[in-house]
């Protein structure tokens, strides 16, 4: 049934999808509702489907359904989809990337996670001004922009009111290739070919997107926005490994060949509790024991038998998992290569939280509920049901903290209302409802030095004591409703050029007023910030290494006041501009203060220009060809997974394409780079030097190997932590963060200890107590082929709420183990106001060396103090250590 505001809705368009139509193997349906807003589409195969209502003017309303699961709820003979109005909307221009608008550019809205977003329904053209407006309901939205000639994106949003969102698109790149079997000559047809980014930018990413290949194997995927992508084919039994491509604007890539692989090997089973079969559950097949297990693969929903089916790519001996269910047996079985048939998982039903989410006194529809869970289980979410009942399953025995919020209400369930609920083994609880007390706000307007509005602009209001903040984008009148807050404190504004820059717009006369919001009904109107809007442009032109035009080159201009450089900023959102057909760019800056413009080409290279002032309009960067690497696996037994990563960079990591013994990557900016490269049981790594326009050849050759008796204690108090994962991987200087390596197959005993073999040479060893809190703890240590090291571990075992020192700490891997770079400040937070500054080297806490700590043991570590306590943090600045007293706040994501 389709409805609005309650009613039915006759004669609107229900529009069914899926994967196989997206790919093209299939054709979308549509029909029309009759007088009482119903629907039908008949017996279809059993699959996953997007079902979205549309009325022009009234939105659109979709859902996800998979009716290979008996189980689902709701059925799908029994769906309601409800047409959201036209209240809140995306609106925008849909332009050209290098000057004017683009006429009929498609903008649909996207359903599923972001790396199987597909777009459903009939969504909006741009007008002949280029301008669209898709209705949506309040709260997150995925938006499929896309036109005629070029590359599609995906954008997100948050929508409340109208949310301004220009898109700018570039000439799209096209992949060719062919799929063959294993023979390597045989081209083979009717096999899903799939493409995605190979990075994904938190608010704009190159749409992901499927084809199906001709009868010769062959396949062309047009409408790519240019980048760095990766392939995989798969049909039946049968897929390729992941093959990583380079795609250019304006051009076809040379000939892909996706190689189907032998078989993958068959599990079949049943699911059952008491003998009775289990429908609609999902099951996992894993390797390893305890925290140190991995998961592999998942099936479909079990059908009305309970019957599965799994495929995993060679023999092994596997466990099972069964998401809201505890195992009772098998507790492993092995798996031969012709696969194994008759396998039947016992299982036990955990426990049920029920009740009802309320808000001013009413039942919400629509709120989303969510619970941790608790040891090493993922967390639990529902969305409440039309008289706003909600229903938690599989929960285990423990405590439950239950979270809440509704963007349609515009609150949420504060530290006041979050109710901690302990369940005991299998027990239901019913009535346990949710009050969503967190609804005060804080509306204005934003204007200039001169007293006009400042339209799409950011205004962020943060209570330094506790954490909690809001966030608010000015309408056209440079009006705000910033909301959604707890209330009960201080609360400082902040005004900047969007939500992800770093630039902070200065206040005119004596600042921006402070706003007192007593408690969570809190409500303040006729708020009036002003600042000094000195915006200014930065012009020049983008050419090659022979001085020609660079065309479709993506840019931004960093702050250099920040701190910021371009290998620490990932692109998450903020301006971006593209250079036009003869190179020329203009990017939008704010004040006096230097910048550093950099660019980055859709072929991997990049430049930038440092020290340029607003109103610069003769810059010229230069942009140097790019280098490839070619490099020889010597020593592997099974085919390894490979990535590059740059040294010193904290962003990046490009996936390397690896066939036989070869490996090849295209597209690589001029400097070092670390090559990783991982089997189940194999690791190795290299430094490379890329040279720009040239090849450089290496080899990967993997090491003898150590043993390795590992004892993990616990950071503070020194005793043995059991139920720990470790694993070993080759280390690089100069490098952020930690590499997968290999694992022990099993966890550490009740003494903390654990051995494994793994590479030798200089590496790090890595043990996550994700068991016992959401620690991890490392150390960087040289062994010698053959021989046996003896490490200690420390981790931070102790779970508090998260507070936080308004900080964000990077991972760098240094001798003796981490480094913990300043990357990140909160505007108005206790590390700001402390005088820490991005760059700086956190080297202890309270006296206590943390290089034996990654960011999440340090994050844990401050998480369990209370707000209010002064931390003594030792900060390294310019090769000088002071001691920097900082306040502990609330967590940041409040």
């Amino acid at each position: 049934t389709v409805l609005q505001d309650g009613a039915p809705v006759a004669s609107a368009r229900v529009i069914l999808t899926s994967a196989a139509s997206a790919a093209g193997a299939t054709s979308p349906r549509e029909v029309v509702t009759d007088d009482a807003g119903r629907f039908d589409f008949g017996l279809r195969r059993a699959a996953s489907y997007d079902v979205t209502a549309a009325v022009v003017g009234a939105g659109e309303g979709a859902v996800r359904i998979d009716t290979r699961d008996p189980a689902s709820h709701p059925a799908s003979d029994a769906l309601t989809l409800v047409l959201p109005g036209c209240a809140h909307a995306i609106v925008g221009t849909v332009r050209d990337a290098a000057g004017g608008v683009i006429v009929g550019a498609e903008v649909r809205r996207a359903l599923g996670p972001r790396f199987d977003a597909r777009p459903v329904g009939a969504g909006v053209r741009t007008d002949d001004a280029g301008a669209y407006v898709l209705c949506a309901a309040p709260g997150p939205i995925t938006a499929v922009v896309a036109a005629q000639g070029y590359g599609s994106v995906s954008v997100t949003d948050t929508v409340f009111g109208r949310r301004h969102l220009d898109v700018d698109l570039v000439p799209e790149a096209i992949v060719v290739g062919r799929v063959v079997d294993g023979d390597g000559e045989t081209g083979v047809g009717g096999v899903a070919v799939s493409v995605w980014p190979a990075a994904w930018p938190a608010r704009r990413w190159p749409t992901p997107t499927s084809v199906i290949s001709t009868s010769d194997g062959r396949f062309r995927i047009a409408g790519l926005d240019p980048g760095r992508h990766v392939l995989f084919a798969r049909t039946g039994p049968q897929q390729s490994g992941n093959v990583p491509v380079v795609a250019v604007a304006g051009t076809e890539t040379a000939e892909v060949v996706l190689r189907l692989g032998a078989p993958m090997v068959e599990v079949r089973g049943r699911v059952v509790e008491d003998g009775h079969a289990v429908v609609g559950a999902t099951v996992i097949a894993t390797r390893g024991e305890g925290a140190a297990r991995r998961r592999l693969v998942g099936s479909p929903p079990t059908d009305e038998a309970g019957r599965f089916t799994l495929r995993i790519s060679s023999a092994s001996r596997l466990s099972f998992e069964v998401p809201g269910h505890d195992v009772t047996a098998p507790a492993w079985v092995d798996v031969p290569d012709d696969g194994r048939r008759g396998v039947v998982v016992d299982v036990r039903s955990r426990g049920v939280i029920r009740g009802t989410v309320i808000a001013g006194g009413h039942p919400i529809a629509g709120a989303e509920v969510s619970t941790p869970g608790v040891l090493l289980e993922g967390s639990v979410s529902t969305t409440s049901d039309a008289q706003g009942r909600y229903e938690l399953r599989g929960l285990s025995a423990g405590d439950h903290p239950l979270y809440a919020q509704s963007f349609a209400a515009r609150a949420f369930a504060t530290e006041r209302a979050v109710r901690t609920v302990r369940l005991a083994d299998r027990e239901v609880r019913d009535h346990v409802d949710l009050v969503l007390d967190g609804a005060a706000s804080i509306r204005g307007t934003l204007v200039d030095q001169d007293g006009a509005p400042l339209p799409r602009l950011a205004v962020r209001y943060t209570d330094a004591r506790t954490g909690d903040l809001c966030r608010a984008i000015t309408d056209d009148d440079g009006e705000f409703v910033c909301d959604m807050m707890a209330g009960g404190g201080h609360y400082v504004p902040v005004v900047r050029p969007d939500d992800a820059s770093t630039v902070v717009l200065p206040a005119v006369g004596d600042g921006l007023a402070a706003v007192e919001l007593p408690n969570g009904a809190s409500r303040v109107s006729g708020v009036r910030l002003q600042v000094r809007a000195d915006r200014r442009r930065i012009a020049g032109r983008v050419v090659d290494q022979d001085g020609a035009p660079y065309p479709d080159v993506a840019l931004r201009a960093i702050d250099a006041s920040t701190g910021y450089g371009p290998d620490q900023l990932p692109w998450t959102g903020g301006d971006v501009a593209f250079s036009d057909g003869d190179g020329h760019f203009e990017v939008e800056v704010w004040g006096d203060t230097p910048y550093t413009v950099h660019a980055r080409a859709a072929g991997g290279a990049e430049a930038s220009v440092a020290d340029v002032r607003g109103g610069a309009d003769d810059v010229v960067i230069r942009i140097e060809a790019p280098g490839a690497i070619r490099g020889t696996l010597v020593g592997f037994a099974h085919r390894p997974d490979a990535w590059v990563r740059p040294l010193g960079n904290t962003i990046d990591v490009v996936p390397v394409r690896v066939d036989g013994e070869t490996l090849a990557v295209d597209g690589l900016r001029a400097g070092r780079y670390a090559v990783f490269a991982r089997s189940r049981d194999e690791a190795a790594a290299a430094e490379v030097e890329v040279v720009a326009g040239a090849t450089t050849a290496f080899e990967l050759r993997r090491p003898a190997d150590a043993h390795y008796a590992l004892r993990v204690v616990d950071f503070v108090s020194g005793a043995p932590v059991a139920g720990v994962a470790c694993s070993v991987a080759p280390s690089i200087s100069d490098l952020e963060g930690f590499n997968p390596g290999v694992a022990a197959a099993t966890p550490t005993d009740a003494d903390g200890r654990v051995e494994l073999d793994g590479p030798s040479g200089a590496v790090l060893v890595g043990c996550q107590a994700r068991p016992r809190g959401n620690s991890e703890g490392a150390a960087r240590v040289v062994a010698a082929a053959a021989t046996t090291v003896d490490v200690d571990i420390p981790v931070v075992t102790s779970r508090g709420p998260g507070n936080g020192l308004g900080v964000r700490l990077g991972l760098g891997v240094a001798d003796p183990g981490y480094q913990h770079p300043v990357v990140e400040l909160r505007p108005g937070g206790a590390g700001e106001r402390a005088g820490l500054h991005v760059g700086d080297l956190v080297t202890a806490i309270d006296g206590r060396d943390v290089s034996t700590l990654t960011d999440l043991g340090v994050d844990q570590l401050v998480g369990s103090v209370e707000v209010g306590t002064t931390l003594a943090l030792a900060v390294r600045r310019g090769g000088t250590t002071r001691i920097i007293g900082v306040l502990v706040e609330g967590p940041w994501w409040h």
